[in-house]
């Protein structure tokens, strides 16, 4: 989770997720974890969803990780316009074909916002959490994605590229990654 505690608006925000062992020294061998944030309005809260993928899965031993952050520009809290509004999703449900086809998973939800005009969308971030409330994964690589930024107040989905954890589907929560145009 990525929090904007400024009064100003993040854009452009690169976060980059670096693992770490026991030990505290960096894992390596595992695609690019760096993602970017369109936007992130003051006082927002946005789930970042990466997947990593180690080249062998069982030397993958997190202990836990690092989180750093660059963002491009500062804006003015009213830079957007009155006709920008923050846009949310409310989960559905995870829909689970088969097992053993990883892009068979469906994860569902509506996107809502109070935008009043057009804008660019970007694949969300889908933050996956055990029945405790610990985050134990995230992504945001899917195979179809599906009017995240544009089909507000109507159900829509995606489907993951690779296996999601065993999570408790109700405390999975999605951030679309919007923009404007």
């Amino acid at each position: 989770m990525l929090e904007n505690p400024h009064d100003r608006i993040a854009y452009h925000t690169q976060v980059t997720l670096r693992l770490l062992d026991a030990q505290g020294a960096e894992i390596t061998g595992f695609e690019s974890a760096t993602d970017e944030i369109p936007i992130v309005m003051p006082g927002q809260r946005i789930g970042v969803g990466m997947t990593v993928s180690p080249t062998r899965v069982g030397d993958l031993r997190v202990a836990k990780f690092e989180v750093e952050t660059r963002t491009s520009q500062w804006l003015a809290a009213d830079a957007l316009g009155d006709d920008f509004g923050q846009v949310t999703a409310e989960y559905r449900q995870t829909v689970r074909k088969d097992p053993k086809v990883p892009n068979s998973t469906q994860i569902r939800f509506v996107p809502q916002s109070t935008a009043c005009r057009p804008l660019w969308g970007a694949n969300p971030a889908a933050v996956f959490r055990d029945t405790n409330g610990t985050l134990i994964g995230g992504t945001r690589q899917y195979t179809v994605v599906t009017g995240a930024c544009s089909n507000f107040g109507r159900e829509t989905w995606v489907i993951p590229r690779k296996a999601i954890p065993p999570a408790d589907d109700n405390r999975t929560q999605l951030y679309p990654y919007c923009d404007i145009r």
